[in-house]
C-alpha cells in the first residue's frame, strides 16, 4: 500500500537533502547561512546539527 502526504516545497527540500547526506557522506551543502541559522529559508535546517559542519560550509 503507497501512503503519500503533502509537504510544503521547503519541508519536501529539506527531508530530500536529509535522506541525500545520510545515504552519501560525500554529499555537502554549501551556501549562506546553511549552518547554524539553516538558510534564508530554513531549507537546510537541522543539517548542521545532525551532519556536522564540515558537510555544511
Amino acid at each position: 500500500m503507497n501512503s503519500t502526504s503533502e509537504l510544503t516545497m521547503l519541508q519536501a527540500i529539506n527531508e530530500a537533502l536529509h535522506g541525500e547526506m545520510a545515504r552519501d557522506e560525500g554529499v555537502m551543502i554549501l551556501g549562506e547561512d546553511v549552518g547554524h541559522v539553516g538558510g534564508v529559508f530554513r531549507a537546510t535546517e537541522g543539517l548542521f546539527e545532525k551532519f556536522g559542519e564540515a558537510r555544511g560550509v
